[in-house]
């Protein structure tokens, strides 16, 4: 009996002592938090006390710079400064996380750090001195921002709400002691609370700052780069937030009103020159918003214009890299080449006394058009003249060198571009038959006029269509053709494999009717196939390169000899 006593006295006791061990550990740390409350307390106290010093010097002379030497950044007597504010921000986050996080001392920032950031900024100008602030401004990026801060001292992300977290807080009085865990409510609280302090950083101070300058100071005309400048050096500190706000609302709107009082008839700067920068910044969607009042403007000013003036070309150069091609090319037909057709169609062509500024002027333009578009436009202005003006010549017995060297001078004045494509060099080839046609003493005649309407505008969009639509087209074929080989691989290895699907023919692109069979085969032997304004029995005449063509059902008829003689394909292909 006295020893199984003597054995329960012994565990109560062993029991007691750990009781007595563990209440120990706890009175431990709770008396180091109590310390390092007191400690942040007096630090509050300290930094609300020279805050009241700060405050005074600033209700005397709003506009002094609050500093201190630096021996005296200490000194309690000296007002509250910033260098002062992020040594000990850091000092204390790092240090005292877990009261930090609790009390959400961040708050401080609202009510010390702005007034004095305010105040460092005061006389700053943005578009003069862009880098002016900004490292004081990351400095307290590196304090405020989650994506920067670490509330935990690990490395885990702070803007991770699934991840665990546990503080590196040690209590004063025991170093051994188990490390403190920071509720996550708690957590999550000075989570916000820091983006808060940061967002509310930029909207209070800063934002403000960019507005009143782009919409009082900055000129769009002149002061671009330096607007581009101060945004781009910003840009990776600005919150997300605030740099759309930025763009979209002080920005944009500055934009918009500089393109409504722009006049380009009075305007001493290009407009491209101050806007196009801005493309690489605000995106295709935003400044597409301003390219079309900015076109009605230019319609407007072209209204008047001669196409022997240059200006026009230097003014709209730049449009080229800036604007879609079918926006762009829908601009020009509507603007340049009505005057382009007027320029050309008082002009004459004069082998005794040529004027070529006409023609100098005209062919200034040619890189702006779609190549289609400029090659149409010499079929129905220059060819007819120029061919016409050649068989008049001929037909009275000229010298054979100076037509010659006359012909050589017009096709050298054509750029390499434009001599390269098909419909250019067939004329000039018909000019060739015809001064061959010299010596059998009977000139043949250019073939008879037919207009050549204008190809359809193809868009960029409808470009990104059609390529996603042949991706779409291809990825489907892909996956048809791996569901075989799959199906296939499962089969017995002694079973023959069956050959792979052949891919069907796309009926889209397969001529549907004889018409575009004639189109498929003219574009393919490069013969201009069009219809003309003609009709034979109702039926509409086409121009089949050098012939005229009828077709008729599924019967082609060529116009020869003086009447409708049916062809084949092939035949039709050597007359063209």
């Amino acid at each position: 009996m006295t020893k199984h006593r003597t054995g329960h006295e012994i565990n109560l006791i062993g029991k007691l002592e750990k009781e007595k061990n563990s209440y120990q550990r706890q009175v431990d740390e709770e008396a180091a938090q109590l310390q390092n409350f007191e400690t942040l307390l007096t630090w509050v106290e300290t930094c609300q006390k020279r805050f009241t010093i700060t405050q005074e010097r600033l209700r005397r002379n709003p506009q002094v710079e609050i500093k201190v030497d630096v021996d005296k950044e200490d000194n309690e007597t000296e007002p509250l400064t910033l260098p002062y504010l992020q040594k000990t921000f850091k000092y204390y986050q790092k240090n005292y996380i877990h009261e930090w996080n609790h009390f959400e001392l961040v708050v401080l920032t609202f009510h010390m750090v702005f007034p004095l950031v305010k105040n460092a900024l005061s006389s700053w100008d943005p578009l003069a001195n862009p880098l002016y602030g900004l490292d004081l401004i990351q400095t307290w990026r590196q304090l405020l921002d989650p994506s920067v801060v670490n509330l935990t001292g690990s490395t885990v992300d702070i803007r991770d709400e699934g991840a665990s977290y546990a503080s590196p807080f040690q209590p004063v009085a025991s170093q051994s002691a188990k490390k403190v865990a920071i509720n996550p409510v708690d957590l999550r609280n000075s989570r916000r609370c820091h983006r808060n302090a940061y967002l509310r950083l930029f909207h209070d101070i800063i934002l403000p700052k960019f507005r009143e300058t782009f919409m009082n100071s900055w000129n769009p005309q002149t002061q671009s780069a330096a607007a581009i400048k101060l945004l781009t050096v910003w840009g990776p500190s600005f919150p997300t937030e605030v740099m759309d706000l930025i763009l979209e609302q002080v920005v944009m709107g500055r934009l918009r009103q500089e393109v409504q009082s722009w006049d380009p008839l009075r305007a001493a700067v290009r407009v491209s020159d101050w806007l196009h920068p801005w493309m690489d910044i605000l995106g295709e969607d935003k400044m597409s918003q301003l390219w079309r009042p900015v076109l009605s403007k230019l319609s407007h000013a072209l209204r008047l214009w001669n196409a022997k003036d240059k200006t026009a070309h230097v003014m709209l150069v730049p449009w080229k890299s800036a604007l879609n091609p079918g926006m762009l090319e829908e601009f020009l037909r509507g603007t340049i080449l009505p005057k382009l057709h007027e320029a050309m169609k008082v002009w004459e062509i004069n082998p005794a006394a040529q004027d070529h500024s006409v023609w100098t002027a005209v062919l200034l333009w040619h890189d702006m058009f779609q190549i289609e578009t400029f090659v149409v436009f010499l079929l129905n202005t220059f060819f007819p003249k120029w061919l016409a003006t050649l068989y008049n010549w001929l037909s009275n017995k000229p010298n054979t060198a100076d037509v010659a060297q006359w012909y050589f001078e017009w096709k050298k004045s054509f750029p390499e571009v434009l001599l390269k494509d098909s419909y250019i060099t067939q004329q000039f080839n018909t000019a060739l038959e015809m001064m061959q046609s010299v010596t059998t003493g009977n000139v043949k005649p250019p073939p008879p006029f037919h207009h050549t309407p204008l190809p359809k505008i193809q868009t960029q969009r409808r470009e990104r269509e059609r390529e996603r639509e042949r991706e779409a087209r291809e990825s489907k074929k892909e996956k048809t053709r791996d569901r075989g080989d799959t199906s296939r691989s499962g089969a017995a290895s002694s079973r023959a494999r069956s050959p792979p699907p052949q891919p069907q023919s796309n009926l889209l692109n397969e001529p549907t009717t004889f018409r575009q069979l004639v189109e498929e085969v003219a574009r393919k032997h490069e013969i201009l196939f069009m219809p003309t304004k003609r009709f034979h029995e109702s039926k509409t005449i086409f121009s089949f390169g050098k012939v005229s063509l009828v077709i008729d059902k599924n019967v082609l008829l060529v116009f020869k000899g003086g009447r409708w003689t049916p062809v084949g394909l092939d035949e039709l292909v050597t007359l063209g």
